[in-house]
Parts: structure tokens; sequence; C-alpha cells
């Protein structure tokens, strides 16, 4: 067995999917006509002039081979939006699956727009409206069309201002749409008792897999309201809540709530204050867990006690594969209190 052990200061990692996601594929070779054009992602970053808008639509109407358009920071705006999207409507033999439009300025138009489209569109199945400007009466829009549309498994709202009661309209329409598995809602200004509305949700959805949460404002009420919902949810695979100051007793809590949920694979928890007491009460509660592979605890202001429950931790449990602790005060004894924890450790290939 190999094991990868990184110092606590090392460089952060990549949140890593539970769920495939559809990446770019590479630049295809020059078509024979346009209704062979399979992606289209060269135009991320470039102004499109509204010839250029024209065109797209156009294109966008008549073929069935286009599966992929990122359109990402291309100064469009609702009026271009609803060009793009009225062309999405009509083509009934659309082949497109994965739509990116983050950082353009939809505003609420251009999200109503994208929301009439997914009560017809039947192709999409990654929607990516970062940074959008939405606002919480855009993803109001949104939430509306996901109770209809059953193809869509992949949305991020992620920095949209969607607030509290944006975050209750998605969370109603995920009480019925059974397709959604990942949803991204980082940076949405969503406070506790949002979270709380969230949270009820995942006690009866059966199908969302992903849940990004990180730096909204969850805190330590809104992880209690987590906590109880992991405990009657069978179905999620990765919850990140970094940066949300759910402290100690916040991370207590979820560890209590791990040790009844077994189907939780990956729990970030990046700068939330969790010091040697969270730490300590997390620890605990993996010592009996098996589900869990993954588990960031960077930023978190663990010292050599943290350290040692960690230590205690891993000498007993026989699920988790990764632990990250970077950005931590652990001294030379600190780590190698973990890495005596890990000679009696049969699973962890990796320790950062």
């Amino acid at each position: 067995r190999e094991c990868t052990v990184r110092g606590a200061g090392g460089r952060s990692g990549r949140l890593e999917k539970a769920v495939a996601q559809t990446a770019a594929p590479p630049d295809p070779s020059p078509p024979a006509t346009d209704r062979q054009l399979s992606t289209i992602h060269s135009l991320a970053g470039s102004k499109v002039a509204p010839s250029g808008t024209a065109a797209l639509a156009a294109l966008i109407k008549d073929s069935d081979t286009l599966t992929f358009l990122d359109l990402s920071s291309c100064e469009l705006g609702a009026g271009d939006i609803a060009q793009l999207t009225a062309a999405i409507k009509s083509n009934q033999q659309s082949a497109l699956c994965e739509l990116r439009l983050a950082c353009n300025d939809l505003g609420q138009e251009g999200a109503v727009s994208v929301a009439r489209s997914l009560f017809i569109n039947q192709s999409i199945c990654s929607l990516d409206l970062r940074r959008v400007g939405m606002g919480a009466s855009g993803a109001a829009y949104i939430a509306q069309s996901l109770k209809s549309n059953c193809t869509l498994t992949n949305l991020d709202l992620t920095e949209n201002r969607i607030e509290a009661s944006g975050a209750a309209a998605i969370a109603d329409a995920l009480e019925t749409n059974t397709t959604l598995q990942v949803l991204k809602l980082a940076k949405n200004e969503i406070d506790a008792e949002s979270t709380g509305v969230l949270a009820e949700m995942l006690k009866s959805n059966t199908s969302l897999q992903i849940l990004v949460l990180a730096r909204n404002r969850v805190r330590e009420s809104g992880a209690y309201y987590i906590a109880e919902a992991l405990e009657h949810n069978s179905s999620l695979r990765t919850l990140d809540l970094s940066f949300n100051d759910i402290g100690p007793e916040g991370a207590s809590i979820l560890g209590e709530a791990l040790q009844e949920n077994s189907t939780l694979q990956e729990l970030w928890l990046v700068c939330n204050g969790l010091g040697a007491t969270g730490t300590a009460a997390l620890a605990e509660s993996l010592s009996s867990n098996t589900g869990l592979s993954t588990l960031s605890l960077e930023s978190n202001a663990i010292t050599d006690s943290g350290a040692i429950s960690l230590a205690e931790m891993l000498r007993t449990n026989t699920g988790l594969k990764k632990l990250f602790l970077r950005r931590n005060t652990l001294s030379g004894t600190g780590r190698a209190e973990l890495v005596h924890g890990l000679q009696s450790n049969s699973t962890v290939i990796m320790l950062e």
C-alpha cells in the first residue's frame, strides 16, 4: 500500500467530484458543415457581437450534433440570451447536453429566458449559471422549471445572491424533482434558516448526490439542520460546507450525524474554526464510520492535540482514504502522531 504524506502547508487541492462531470472535449477538426459541429468552447472569454449572437442562434436552431456550448464571460446580456434560448426551444432534435453561460449579465430577465427553455428542452443535462446576477427572483424562475424538467442533472448557481427566498424556491422544486444530482449554491448569502429549508428537502430527496454550500452563512445552527437531514438522507455523496463558521459545536453535531449516516463519502469543512474541540468530536465519530472516504479540515486552527485525536481515529477507522489538513498549526510532534496513526491504518492513501 502506498500512502502519500505531505506537509500541512502544501497547495490547496481541488474538490473531487463524486459524480462524473461532462468535460469540455478537445477542439474538433474543422467540420465539413455547420450541422456536423459538436462542440463550441473557443468563444469563452471573448465578446460576442450582436451579429455573432444571431449566427449562434441560427446554428443552435438547426444543429442536431452540437452537444457542448461554452459562452462564459462573453459579455452577453438578457437580449442575447433570449435569442439563444429561443433557438434552443425551437430545436426539437437538439443534442445540446452542456451549456455554460457563467459570468454574463443575464439578470432576472435572462434567467427567465433560460428557465423557459428548460420547460421545453429535453437534452441539456449540465447548466452553468455562475455569477450571472439572477438574484432571488431569477432563481425562483429556474426553480419553477425544475419542477417539470427531467433531464438536467448538474446545476451551478454559484454567486448569484439568491438569498433566503431563492434558496427556498430551489428547495421546494427539489421536493419533487428526481433527476438533479449536482447542485452548487456557493456564495449566495444563504443563512442558517435558509439552510434549514434546504435541509428539510434533503430528508425526502433521493436524487441529489453533490451539494455545495461553501461561503454562505450556515453557522452552528445551520449545521444542526444539515446534521438532522443527514440522519434521514441516503443519496447525498458529497457535502461542501467550507467557509461557513460552523465552529466546534457545529462540527460536533455533524459528527453525531455521521454515526448514523453511512452513505456520505466526502465532507469539506475548510476554514470553519473547528479548533481542537471540534476536531476531537469529529474524530471520535469517525472511529466507527465506514462510509466517509474524504475529509477536508484545512485552515481550522488544528493544533497538536487535534492531531492526536485524528491519529487515534486513524487506528480504528476503515473507510477514510483522503484526509486534508493543510494550513493548520501542527508541529513535528503532531505530524509524528499522525504518522504513527497511519501505521495501524490500511485504507488511507493520502494525507496532506
